[in-house]
Order: C-alpha cells, then structure tokens, then sequence
C-alpha cells in the first residue's frame, strides 16, 4: 500500500502538522510493506520505503508508520521522544474511540451495505440522486492488524492468503468488494471509509476525489443535507470529525479550498439551530498559524504539563527562600495581632512587606498595581 491509503496518517499529516504542502504530498505516496516474518513489530526504512515486520495490531501498525514519517522532519531526539508518546496516544485513541468497555471481536462478519445506516443514506440520499446508481451490495468486517480502516479487496485469493478464508464463503459475483477492519473500534472513521471506498469503487480515484470536493465545496444544498444525516445519528463533535476525515482524503484541497470549506460549513451550521449552538468553526487560517489549535498541539502542552509534577522545583532555591518566608509570615501574624485582626488586608500586607524588605523606593501607601502602570510599554 501507500501511506495514503491509511486513513488516519492522510488525516494526521494534513490536519494535526505543520508540514510543507510538498512534504505531505511526498510523504503520502511512500510505499508501505507488511513482511509477515522477522522480528515482531519493527521498521525499516530504506530509499523512502516503509516495511513494517509482522505488526502485533493496528494500533501499534499505525504508530510505527508514524513515527517512521515524522521523526523524518524532527532531528533532535528529545523531540522525537515527545512526538512519539502523543503519536502513540493518538493512534490508542482512534482505535479504540468506541470500545470503552475493553471488548474484543474477532468474528468476520459480512453486512448488507443498506443497514449501515450513514454511509447508505449518504450514498442514496445525496450521491446517488446527482450520479447514477451505484452497485454496492454488502461490506466484509474482518479484524485485521494492517488496514485503516478499508481496502477493495479484487478477488478471492487476497482472502485466501492475508486471512486464510475460504473462497467458498464468498461467492465470486461479490467481487470487488470492501473489506472493513472490525478491530478499529471507530465508528466515524469506519463510515467515513466506507463512503470513501464506495465512491473510489464507482467512479475511479481522480473523480472520486472531485465528488467529494463538490459536495464539500460548490453545494451548500448537499453540504446543509449531509450534516442533517450526520446530526441525526452522531454527537455535535463527530459531526465536524466526521467532515475532517472526510475532507483529508481529498489531496488536491490547497489553502484558499479549505478555507472556503470551512466558510461554507459555518454558513450550513449558523442555519441549523442544533449545530449552531454546540459547534464554532474557524472562519478561515492563515498558513502561518494553521494547526495551531488542533488534538496535536494540545496533546502536546498537556504532555508537557504531565511531565512538570516529575521535574519538580528548584530545591536549593526552595531551602535558600524559606527563612525569609517564615519570617514575613511572622511580621503578618504579629501585625495582626497588634491590630486585633484575625487577617491584614492587601494594604497591610503590602506594608509589612516593605518593611521586612526595605523598599525605601517605593512611597508609602501606593499600591503594586500603580507601580507596575509606571512601568508598562503601553499606556
């Protein structure tokens, strides 16, 4: 495969970094290879080809394809140490966005498309009525440690040689069909695959990617009608995840498309009453600010304040600034008591600390907040 056909590194590389549009492009038609055998869940990266040996699971196949592509622009190693744990964590997190009970399948299962109700209300509803009919019939759940989350699988023998199922089971008059990875436990990112298969199945890929584009793009129409399906059976903020996967596998999408994508889903929302009040969208970006807000950037200031509680503080500074605390505790306590209060007030306080430190500078009876305007750039 391509990294482009995985699912969530074309999501991650387009909407969680701040890469160069020529370095995305580059990085999405790197070529993927699973080796069955050699040492368990290794990489190697040689003349731009990843080959990730025998993956243990998704999660962990996802992970090191990422971090195989990302450390390529992070030179220094403590960086590529932070980039990793938010990549690992992110991967987990997409996974298993909808198994919170910690349940496994390993059962293959195969379902009517029409009963998955999104992606069949998408395709029925909205493309088919501006297209022509589109011939897909079921959809084959099967758990799988290498596909995110969907792949066409052409005829029986890939069955037969990744799964080992037999070509009985399937009758040949179902091929092509769509193969869906059941040990992603994402139910946004499995329909938003399968829309995207289904329509690369009927139209080819160039013009899979401009069915998506007009729908996103030039029809507020279609767009007001897609969010009215997705609002029905999603939550508010898989609504908006559910348009950004979508959009990500549109790669020819440059910086003035996007922002008038997200123009136009303002404009859909603002009319919807139920969207309008749980959902705000960025008007537009700029390409030096964009991705500054997302899941990434995030993740990683709350790695960095995970890790503060560990660094602690200074300990000399703490041992060499006591006394002198201790001691401007007891001017207050003692203050106070003179003056039968059971607290100073911030006067009074201000006071005692003047004289325990003797700012002869600074006149009696003005406050700190005077003193910081004096020395203020502004005005």
């Amino acid at each position: 495969m391509k990294l482009k056909d995985i699912q969530f590194a074309k999501y991650f590389l387009t909407h969680e970094i701040n890469l160069q549009k020529d370095d995305v492009s580059n990085d999405l038609n790197t070529e993927v290879y699973i080796r069955k055998s050699g040492t368990e869940n290794t990489v190697e990266f040689v003349n731009n080809v990843i080959t990730v040996n025998n993956p243990i699971s998704i999660s962990s196949f996802l992970f090191r394809v990422l971090e195989t592509i990302i450390n390529k622009h992070i030179p220094e190693a403590s960086a590529q140490n932070l980039s990793n744990i938010a990549i690992l964590h992110m991967c987990r997190e997409y996974v298993n966005k909808n198994n919170s009970s910690g349940n496994k399948t390993d059962i293959p299962v195969f379902l009517s498309f029409d009963k998955l109700i999104v992606p069949s209300l998408i395709i029925r509803e909205i493309i088919e009525p501006i297209t022509k009919k589109i011939d897909v019939e079921r959809v084959l759940f099967v758990p799988c440690k290498c596909t995110d989350v969907c792949r066409i699988v052409n005829d029986s023998s890939h069955l037969k040689s990744e799964y080992g199922y037999s070509a009985s089971l399937i009758h040949n008059d179902n091929y092509p069909l769509i193969l869906c990875n059941n040990s992603v436990y994402n139910n946004v990112a499995q329909h938003c695959h399968i829309v995207v298969k289904v329509l690369e199945l009927a139209f080819g890929e160039d013009t899979k990617d401009g069915v998506i584009k007009n729908l996103l793009l030039d029809n507020d129409e279609l767009l007001s009608h897609l969010l009215t399906i997705l609002k029905t059976v999603y939550e508010y903020d898989d609504v908006i995840y559910f348009m950004t996967l979508l959009e990500s596998h549109v790669t020819s999408v440059d910086t003035e498309e996007h922002n008038k994508m997200i123009k136009n889903q303002s404009i859909v929302i603002s009319k919807d009453s139920y969207l309008d009040q749980n959902i705000k969208l960025s008007q537009s970006q700029t390409p030096d600010v964009s991705r500054q807000w997302t899941q990434w950037s995030m993740l990683m200031g709350l790695i960095e304040k995970q890790l503060e509680p560990s660094r602690g503080s200074m300990w000399p500074t703490s041992e060499l600034v006591k006394p002198h605390e201790d001691k401007l505790r007891l001017v207050i306590k003692q203050r106070a008591k003179d003056k039968n209060k059971s607290q100073l007030n911030f006067e009074e306080l201000l006071d005692a600390s003047r004289d325990m430190y003797d700012h002869n500078a600074i006149e009696p009876g003005v406050l700190t907040e005077v003193l910081l305007k004096r020395s203020r750039v502004w005005k």
